[in-house]
């Protein structure tokens, strides 16, 4: 999810000791650099009810805040583009969001932002907006309909990332493949490895990050929270998920209205079996994403899928599967009837009915998801497998043994070529 704006970002925390904002309650303070840290000036900022502030010739922006907006809350910022004015990407926070910070200590009260003009190779040269480009890509990918990522779902994630900078997909990846080389910091490292599904390598390093990023000052909050994130992504990739939902526990802890960490945390409690508190997690980010983004998100539908997921396994039949239905309609409307989102949303359906009785109707599901899996993953692919596989199962269910034996037979030259 990229927030109020699908951009690249990155949070600094310093500005040059000779400047000293004005303090003025109510004001966030912003300084406003390019990557290589320059000050940029006539660059309009503003966040969901804020006033919007330009920087000035040393880069100083200053918005007025909403009433009720306090130290310690976030705000989102986006940039506000005009069309005679070089289009402008923020990249920094990373996830758009700053904290508010005190309004009565003049070295504290003030936040940096990174903006880039889109399709600036310059950015390929900057290790902190690789690192945000990373932690975006990692956060489309939120928790689906199966356990892992795959190198399709990451490549997608990637593309979008590349787009939003306005480079290519083959310069981002060549740019992150030599960042991840160079990389001394565990943080930066563990996100490399993660990124490429090392969960086992990945895991330890972004553990360790979170655990000096906690011994460092309070105002480290966000630090602490991205960090958790991302290593709870990675515990939940290795399948420990119980100690996933720790990770998730401690940044919805600091992000109270993180629908990503909340949906994340209640996937994680749904894999450890705890139903219950599962629910009202997947309640509350449906409602996030549907305030924030629009109830025809891509979003909203992984949310109703994972809801529905959590029905299902509770023999909530009812319950369920008009949220399968929402979740198809939403994808197949943003994505196409031939996508395999939609492929993966009809297979969860089709199982709903097997597990009702209902053969007839997930038969026809199936098939349909198998036909989108076959022309969009190609005849050999796992996923490709894991439908026919559903299908041997249903035809086991009505002991249609012949139809059964040709699916699992297929099934299997599929599994022992791809994994030997």
């Amino acid at each position: 999810m990229l927030g109020t704006i699908r951009i690249a970002c990155l949070l600094l925390i310093a500005l040059p000791l000779s400047y000293r904002p004005p303090i003025e309650e109510g004001y966030l303070v912003l300084y406003v650099i390019d990557a290589a840290e320059r000050p940029k000036s006539d660059i309009r900022i503003s966040c969901q009810g804020c006033s919007t502030g330009g920087s000035d010739s040393r880069g100083v922006a200053r918005l007025k805040l909403p009433g009720g907006v306090k130290p310690g809350d976030w705000v989102t910022l986006q940039v506000v583009n005009a069309a005679n004015n070089p289009y402008q990407v923020l990249v920094s926070p990373w996830n758009n969001a700053v904290n508010v910070p005190p309004f009565v200590d003049e070295t504290k009260n003030r936040a940096s932002v990174v903006v880039v003009r889109k399709g600036d190779k310059e950015i390929l040269s900057s290790g902190k907006a690789i690192e945000a480009i990373i932690a975006r890509a990692l956060r489309e990918q939120r928790p689906k309909l199966e356990q892992q990522i795959s190198a399709e779902e990451r490549k997608r994630a990637l593309q979008q990332q590349a787009d939003e900078v306005g480079l290519t997909l083959e310069e981002v990846t060549q740019a992150i493949q030599e960042w991840g080389r160079k990389a001394k910091d565990p943080y930066q490292k563990g996100l490399a490895l993660l990124f490429e599904g090392n969960y086992a390598q990945a895991t330890p390093l972004l553990e360790e990050s979170e655990r000096l990023s906690e011994e460092e000052e309070q105002n480290a909050i966000a630090k602490v929270a991205d960090r958790a994130f991302f290593a709870g992504q990675s515990l939940y990739g290795e399948g420990k998920y119980l100690d996933a939902v720790g990770k998730f526990q401690k940044v919805v802890s600091r992000r109270k209205d993180d629908a990503d960490a909340l949906s994340w945390l209640g996937q994680s409690l749904q894999y450890a079996g705890n139903y219950a508190e599962a629910e009202p997690l997947y309640k509350h980010a449906l409602v996030i994403y549907e305030k924030a983004l629009g109830p025809e998100h891509l979003a909203v539908a992984t949310t109703l899928n994972n809801l529905a997921n959590l029905y299902r396994d509770q023999w909530k039949y009812a319950e369920a599967e008009p949220l399968y239905k929402s979740a198809l309609a939403i994808y197949e409307k943003a994505l196409g009837a031939e996508h395999p989102y939609v492929a993966a949303t009809l297979g969860n359906l089709a199982g709903l009915y097997r597990m009702q009785g209902k053969y007839a109707e997930a038969e026809l599901l199936y098939k349909r998801a198998l036909d989108i899996r076959e022309k969009a993953l190609g005849a050999e692919h796992l996923e490709t497998a894991t439908t026919l596989l559903d299908l041997t199962n249903l035809y086991r269910a009505q002991k249609k043994y012949t139809e059964a034996e040709l699916h699992f037979k297929r099934t299997l030259a599929i599994y022992e070529k791809a994994l030997g």
